[in-house]
């Protein structure tokens, strides 16, 4: 999953730089957003587009109710996502490679940054911020 990205310190304007435990939150933005139009009927992506706020909303509220030390990050707007693990060492994740309309990437400064299912977050945060 780790991907090693070389760019530019002009680039750096779309980049959310992670240096705590941290449940980061995307979705996708408006050119894959296009993609998924010519993909899905309109009414299919209306009902992702709900269930993604739904999921969303309901995985927020779960971390910030039992997460404790776990920061909650959106991350509207942002391609890359650079995470700093205690180590010193940097993993980055280019949002333009997520094929999903939204997502939550856990992060524990220990491991590689990991997709979560937002429907069994608690169980997720449990599992990745133990090991």
């Amino acid at each position: 999953m780790k991907q090693q990205i070389k760019k530019t310190e002009s680039a750096y304007g779309d980049t959310i730089r992670i240096e705590s435990n941290a449940a980061v939150f995307y979705q996708a933005d408006s050119l894959r957003m296009e993609v998924i139009k010519r993909d899905f009927a309109k009414n299919a992506i209306e009902s992702m587009n709900h269930e993604c706020l739904y999921q969303t909303s309901n995985a927020k509220e779960v971390i910030r109710k039992y997460g404790h030390g776990i920061k909650v990050i959106s991350a509207p707007g942002a391609r890359y996502l650079e995470f700093v693990k205690r180590n010193g060492n940097i993993s980055v994740i280019d949002l333009e490679t997520r094929r999903e309309l939204c997502g939550v990437l856990l992060f524990n400064r220990i491991n590689d940054p990991s997709p979560a299912d937002m429907m069994n977050i608690e169980t997720e945060v449990g599992f990745y911020f133990t090991q």
